[in-house]
């Protein structure tokens, strides 16, 4: 008798999920059955082989599949969905163009900059709202992992339908760079350092690119084989040394680690692990937290210092840091007054807000705007 495996699809062959296949596919034993979905069925089937032909230089031979899907489908996406009965879902499919907004002059590009990805919230949610309409039209119950800015991403589609119960990345880039700069000071192997870190994607992105949160505070607790030595640590000290010694590549550069935190994650849910981590979006809430890791989901594990009210307002900070004001209880982003300033002046929108559903109509409107942005300065698309 044939025993049938898990299934889990991976949406979105861009640049973290094209590294994810790869992991995947070199993990022994892995036990489960991997699709890789994509709306490019050239591109997405030369990915998907080259992750098969790799693993097979190692001795395996996985059971990984190509199968063409276009999120903005949702009819057909949600067929796919009750045909395949996927355990888990990730997506890691983006609609936010960044190579635009790197070619800018330096004082606008900077002012973008300065309000952070909120700004293009509605590029990054629309593949994840149209997973999660899918899902919902489906009558499955698959656990749903989001890479596409989960700090605000999952808040706002957790509030507006079965969103998201787990993020990747962004926080958890920060902890080995911070382990790192801990185990030189303390003489110690990384893998016994212990941070607890409650930030945001704001404190995180900050720390390793500037060296800095722009003076706004994030939680941080070390411990060494079980021992709090946090007070060894002088924060803004820690903060540059993390920046001058242990950074990591910005922008797209970041994406193999982004895929490593998300392998990490992803494999702890499949095994049922019980694995620590650290998370963004888990559950619907703002920001990033430490949590522990089971094929239910991610369960926050705060330190008793820290309750979860305190910690909910360290990452509303770092939200509004980013351009976003409040999510509502229907899901509704609202932006703050300087990203509304940046929308009017610099891209022609008058734009305060918008819910999960209008979001893939606001991200063309703002696309359209970088790309009239861009067409003045002779750049295009």
């Amino acid at each position: 008798m044939r025993v049938t495996k898990p299934t889990v699809i991976i949406f979105g062959l861009g640049n973290v999920g094209g590294q994810l296949l790869e992991f995947l596919a070199r993990i022994p034993n892995l036990g489960w059955r991997i699709l890789a979905a994509s709306r490019d069925p050239e591109r997405g089937l030369r990915k998907t082989r080259s992750a098969l032909y790799g693993a097979s230089y190692m001795g395996l031979y996985p059971e990984i599949e190509f199968i063409p899907a276009d999120l903005e489908d949702h009819a057909a996406t949600a067929r796919i969905l009750r045909d395949q009965r996927p355990a888990i879902v990730v997506n890691s499919a983006t609609f936010a163009a960044w190579w635009l907004r790197d070619l800018l002059p330096p004082g606008i590009r900077a002012e973008l900059q300065s309000i952070g990805p909120g700004l293009w919230s509605a590029a990054h949610m629309t593949p994840a709202y149209n997973l999660m309409r899918a899902i919902e039209a489906s009558g499955g119950a698959p656990l749903f992992l989001n890479v596409s800015y989960p700090d605000l991403v999952n808040v706002a589609l957790t509030r507006s339908g079965p969103g998201p119960t787990i993020g990747v990345g962004n926080i958890d880039l920060l902890v080995p760079a911070v382990q790192h700069v801990a185990a030189r000071k303390l003489g110690a192997q990384m893998r016994h350092v212990v941070p607890y870190i409650v930030a945001h994607n704001h404190h995180s992105y900050s720390i390793l690119t500037r060296g800095t949160t722009g003076g706004l505070g994030f939680f941080l607790k070390i411990l060494l084989a079980g021992t709090d030595v946090t007070d060894r640590f002088e924060r803004e000290e820690l903060v540059a040394d993390v920046y001058a010694g242990s950074s990591i590549p910005s922008a797209q550069g970041a994406s193999t680690l982004a895929a490593g935190s998300l392998c990490k994650v992803l494999l702890a849910v499949m095994t049922d692990s019980g694995e620590r981590s650290h998370i963004p979006g888990p559950n619907g809430l703002p920001g990033g937290y430490p949590a522990v890791l089971t094929a239910k989901g991610a369960e926050l594990m705060l330190p008793a210092s820290l309750g979860l009210e305190e910690a909910v307002a360290i990452n509303l900070a770092g939200q509004r840091a980013e351009g976003v004001e409040a999510v509502e209880a229907d899901g509704r982003v609202v932006f703050t007054e300087e990203a509304r300033r940046v929308l009017r002046d610099r891209f022609g929108l008058t734009l305060a807000s918008f819910l999960p559903g209008q979001s893939h109509s606001v991200a063309g409107q703002i696309d359209q705007g970088l790309k009239a942005l861009g067409a003045r300065f002779g750049l295009h698309s």
